[in-house]
C-alpha cells in the first residue's frame, strides 16, 4: 500500500541545515531551511535508511521508522 503522509517526515533543524553564511566565512554560504532526500534503503520491519542533502553542500542520513496502522480481520 502506498501513502502520504500529511505533515513532512523530516525537517530542518541542525545549524548546517537552517544556517546560511557562517560567521566571517561569506564562502560556506548554503541554502538555508533545505534539505532532500537522496536516497533511500528499507531495514526491514517499516524502518529506512534515508541519505539525504542539506543547503548546498552537505550530507547525512537519519533512520525512520514508520507506525502504519495494521490492517486485519
Amino acid at each position: 500500500m502506498l501513502a502520504r503522509a500529511s505533515a513532512a517526515l523530516v525537517t530542518p533543524t541542525l545549524p548546517w541545515e537552517t544556517t546560511g553564511c557562517a560567521a566571517g566565512a561569506p564562502d560556506s554560504c548554503q541554502t538555508p531551511d533545505v534539505i532532500f532526500a537522496t536516497g533511500l534503503k528499507p531495514l526491514g520491519g517499516d524502518a529506512f535508511l534515508v541519505i539525504y542533502g542539506g543547503g548546498d553542500y552537505d550530507t547525512a542520513a537519519i533512520k525512520i521508522q514508520v507506525d502504519a496502522p495494521k490492517h486485519g480481520c
